[in-house]
């Protein structure tokens, strides 16, 4: 992918020998060093579309902005303080991605109803009044960097 002077280069693969999926974003090619280099590591061995797609978003985002380091993505959520269960998970998930909960609700085959019921109960674990709020302490506490498990189950 060519941008003006810059060139870009995307690598996806293998790398490690342990079946971890390796995202390897360069940039100016030509002058390769650590300073123009970004990487995203996911520790699993098979990341469904949506999950890559959201991975690959945030990642060419930061691109933009000219921010350069590294992103991660948590496979579990079982180390943060509020527990959720599969159901939450999946719909914090899409939310915080932008997704509405008719959505929602279409992505996940359930009806909307169950979705509102679902973020309703995330924004009392939250303790949230809004769906703005809820998204916001979701994002600070680190959510928007997790994949719920059902979602790499195929």
């Amino acid at each position: 992918m060519l941008k003006g002077d810059n060139q870009y280069f995307l690598d996806i693969g293998y790398y490690s020998g342990k079946g971890s999926l390796t995202i390897l974003f360069t940039s100016k090619i030509k002058n390769f060093d650590e300073k123009n280099r970004s990487f995203v590591l996911v520790s699993t061995t098979e990341i469904p579309m949506i999950a890559l797609n959201s991975m690959l978003f945030s990642l060419i985002n930061s691109i933009k902005n000219n921010k350069k380091g590294v992103q991660s993505y948590q496979i579990r959520n079982d180390i943060y303080p509020i527990k959720l269960t599969n159901k939450q998970s999946e719909c914090l998930f899409y939310l915080l991605r932008g997704n509405s909960m008719k959505e929602i609700a279409f992505i996940l085959n359930r009806s909307t109803r169950t979705i509102e019921d679902h973020i309703n109960l995330l924004k009392c674990k939250f303790n949230c009044v809004t769906k703005s709020q809820l998204i916001d302490k979701a994002f600070q506490l680190g959510f928007g960097q997790i994949i719920p498990p059902a979602l790499l189950a195929f």
